[in-house]
């Protein structure tokens, strides 16, 4: 059950970030984030919406890009850069999912009473979903923040990387 619920997490977030992200359209390139009245952009370059969304897949899920550094040639600063977001999120991460894990205890508890309090049980399962719908935003904007680190070039060698990586286990199933 709990591994079920970890994949509804990353299958939501993969689809949320496939929406999300089909729908949005290229800009200049290689500008660094930038906000306009109180909204947040970030710009990966023009060119990149028919890339964006595999490279968002892959940057959600893992360190990839740091895995790839010497094979997509990242500079020292784009390497600290990805490390930092990295480690940023992941301790981001971690704090979330303890923080749905006491939100899920609550409402099971809330609802193993003998007169269960609707108006309680919607307030927690409320929260449950800020919680997930913040955390879910955060790597989002985590993961646009390290594809917008690298270069044009660099998103390209690394789809090809993974779509080599993948060749070996596409030929066996």
């Amino acid at each position: 059950m709990r591994k079920n619920r970890k994949f509804s997490r990353h299958g939501f977030l993969i689809v949320a970030l496939m929406i999300i992200l089909t729908a949005a359209s290229a800009v200049t390139a290689q500008q660094k984030p930038r906000t306009r009245s109180g909204e947040s952009m970030i710009e990966l370059g023009r060119g990149m919406s028919l890339l964006t969304a595999d490279l968002m897949q892959i940057a959600a899920k893992s360190d990839l890009f740091l895995r790839f550094a010497e094979k997509i040639n990242l500079t020292i600063e784009q390497q600290k850069k990805l490390e930092e977001l990295y480690f940023n999120i992941q301790q981001y991460s971690v704090r979330r999912e303890a923080d749905l894990n006491v939100a899920d205890a609550e409402l099971r508890r809330l609802l193993a009473a003998d007169r269960v309090d609707l108006a309680a049980v919607r307030v927690k399962v409320k929260e449950a979903e800020a919680i997930q719908t913040e955390a879910t935003m955060k790597k989002i904007e985590a993961a646009l923040q390290a594809i917008g680190t690298l270069t044009h070039e660099q998103h390209i060698q690394v789809m090809l990387l993974v779509r080599e990586s993948l060749q070996p286990e596409q030929q066996s199933g």
